[in-house]
């Protein structure tokens, strides 16, 4: 009998080891990092620009509560106009997290006001950022646009690089670890699972995102030169060269042109920007449409959102992949 059973044992044994397996490398995402976030308790208030960044400071945290969100979902930082209550907000913080006036010009002002007695980080002004520029620099270059907006040759969309993102982090944490002290084991070791996770993520991605070079992606706008760079391809071209101006009709046909020569086009809209005006070349009968979120809108705020944020990018390009779609 125990000749019988030990052999009977360790074969269900292989065989549930074996399935775990497949089960796992089945998943194009998989999490192998052992740490856990843990909860700064009373922590500084933080109020950050963009959605993105507060689902950043949340990981370096721990908690959500203390962490508020100018932008509401949905929302552009291109054309907002700061309101009564986010002044109120920004009074209210401790820290003040923004990309920098050259994508939330309407925060300018504010952030010189309270930077004399208020904690402050520009994820522009970080040493050492990876800094892309807009593939247009003619168009972007010195462009003043109604709102007062002003857009420079610098590609603002920071956020959507691993490498900055950690960069952001580490700064965060240094700061909360100065003006927060009980907590500052916290936050070294909620940084150090952030950076570790970062790491797995990029392995992950890129191999989900093996073959994107051969997708024929046009976008809504230049918003994605850091993911570009990251995996290593192309965007043919975007539909608006500026977020914040309707496309003239020369470059509505140039952009039908590029798209009926395309094998098997794909078009990521943004669901902050109405697109009606790309009816007049009927792009949904010329490629595929779906939509990519540079924003983070319908990502829940928790310590796993910015890897939850980064999933929904990666997926949205995924299905622009031809032997995926």
């Amino acid at each position: 009998m125990s000749k019988l059973f030990f052999p009977t044992f360790l074969l269900v044994a292989m065989l549930t080891i074996t399935v775990t397996i497949a089960s796992s490398t089945n998943s194009e995402y998989i999490e192998t990092s052992n740490c856990s976030t843990q909860v700064a308790i009373n922590s500084p208030k933080i109020l950050t620009s963009i959605k993105p960044l507060q689902l950043i400071a949340v990981a370096i945290t721990g908690q959500k509560n203390n962490i508020d969100v100018l932008l509401p979902n949905n929302v552009s930082p291109h054309d907002y106009q700061l309101k009564l209550s986010d002044t109120k907000k920004i009074e209210y913080a401790d820290i003040l997290i923004w990309v920098g006036s050259e994508l939330e010009y309407f925060l300018d002002k504010t952030v010189h006001r309270v930077k004399a007695n208020k904690s402050v980080i520009s994820m522009l002004d970080i040493k050492g950022l990876n800094l892309l520029t807009y593939k247009d620099t003619n168009h972007h270059h010195n462009q003043k646009h109604t709102s007062g907006c002003k857009h420079g040759v610098i590609d603002t969309h920071v956020w959507m690089s691993l490498d900055n993102t950690a960069m952001l982090a580490e700064n965060l944490a240094k700061k909360l670890k100065f003006l927060d002290k009980k907590n500052s084991k916290i936050y070294e070791s909620n940084l150090q699972c952030f950076l570790s996770q970062l790491k797995q993520f990029k392995v992950s991605s890129k191999s989900a995102l093996a073959s994107i070079n051969t997708a024929e992606i046009f976008t809504f706008h230049d918003a994605y030169g850091y993911l570009e760079q990251q995996y290593n391809f192309s965007i043919i071209d975007y539909l608006s060269a500026d977020a914040l101006k309707e496309p003239g009709a020369r470059h509505l046909q140039q952009l039908k042109n590029k798209l009926l020569v395309a094998k098997s086009p794909s078009i990521l809209l943004e669901p902050q920007f109405d697109t009606k005006i790309f009816n007049n070349i009927n792009i949904k009968n010329i490629a595929i449409i779906s939509y990519i979120d540079p924003l983070a809108s319908d990502i829940p705020v928790s310590t796993d959102g910015y890897i939850l944020f980064m999933r929904s990018l990666i997926a949205s390009l995924e299905k622009c992949i031809p032997e995926k779609k």
